[in-house]
């Protein structure tokens, strides 16, 4: 448009607007295309782009295929992360053995928690832009219940991972489980908008991961007092 003799006088504003509108137009309409195209390679399960998981290659189709000599990394990362082993100790372990990720760099923990969640090695599909997820449509390194074991394992330390400060402040984290949907419950506080009183609580952060919980946050104080009282009649028991 930049280029275009633009033509004096009144008509001129007229014939400017057209081409303005006629240029962001096709401009929209590439983009539009573009995605669709994307999309449609999405649901034909054909990889986006030139970055590639650890443990796969890009075949000439634009599929995914198993790296042999990356997957029994995969698998090792999985069968020790489930076992219970942390995410420091495989790092060490991997770069011990001279493995490197698919950008050819050492692993770090980071790179861990990436395998970990990644519904790939299990052999799902995922697109979160074009919201695509397939499953069975990618050769799969790792079984199913070795991936639900991994990810019990992934929610136990994630729950696992409270502050030493709470610890010290709420007496019962790290051991209270919500008896509706069995998260960890965390303690909060918050301050009240009429008097600014600091008020504190137990909660149960089962709603934000997902899961249909209806746990409400129970007074710390009231909460506590009741698990001493229990604590104690049992202790005094003959």
């Amino acid at each position: 448009y930049a280029a275009e003799t633009v033509v004096d006088g009144p008509e001129g504003i007229i014939i400017e607007g057209l081409m303005e509108s006629l240029a962001e137009y096709y401009s929209a309409e590439l983009a539009q295309k573009l995605r669709r195209g994307q999309r449609e390679s999405a649901l034909k399960c054909i990889a986006l782009g030139g970055n590639r998981s650890f443990g796969y290659d890009i075949g000439p189709d634009k599929h995914y295929c198993i790296n042999e000599k990356q997957a029994p990394a995969v698998r090792y990362i999985f069968e020790q992360y489930a076992a219970g082993l942390s995410s420091s100790s495989i790092v060490e372990r991997l770069n011990a053995m001279g493995l490197r990720t698919s950008h050819g760099g050492p692993f770090n923990k980071s790179s861990i928690n990436r395998i970990i969640q990644n519904e790939m090695y299990r052999g799902v599909y995922v697109s979160k832009k074009f919201d695509v997820r397939i499953e069975g449509a990618i050769p799969a390194i790792i079984d199913n219940d070795l991936w639900k074991r991994a990810q019990n394992m992934f929610e136990r330390n994630r729950q696992s991972r409270t502050p030493h400060a709470s610890r010290a402040d709420y007496i019962l984290s790290g051991k209270l489980y919500c008896g509706e949907c069995g998260c960890l419950m965390k303690g909060v506080c918050g301050r009240s908008s009429g008097n600014g009183q600091m008020y504190h609580y137990y909660a149960c952060p089962g709603r934000s991961i997902g899961r249909a919980c209806t746990r409400k946050n129970i007074p710390q104080d009231e909460l506590e007092a009741m698990v001493v009282n229990s604590v104690a009649d049992l202790l005094l028991e003959p």
